[in-house]
């Protein structure tokens, strides 16, 4: 029953881990120029435009990111 989805799970995994390993290597590679903090700072900034992107072309994911129980977090 799960196996006709095979396919699918291969795909993301792989992507996951160039993804990953893309990361790896190029926080490596700036390292010896920029600090962690700026690292860190690129990074977030770089998923903050990938999750705004997302959010812009599939719409049902708006309702899925939007604040609910925001008043959880204030404790």
């Amino acid at each position: 029953m799960a196996t006709h989805n095979l396919g699918r799970v291969v795909f993301w995994m792989t992507g996951a881990l160039l993804s990953f390993s893309l990361s790896a290597v190029s926080i490596r590679g700036l390292s010896s120029a920029l600090n962690t903090f700026e690292i860190l700072s690129i990074r977030s900034g770089f998923g903050l435009l990938v999750l705004l992107a997302l959010v812009a072309t599939v719409p049902a994911l708006r309702r899925e990111l939007a604040p609910r129980r925001m008043g959880m977090y204030a404790w």
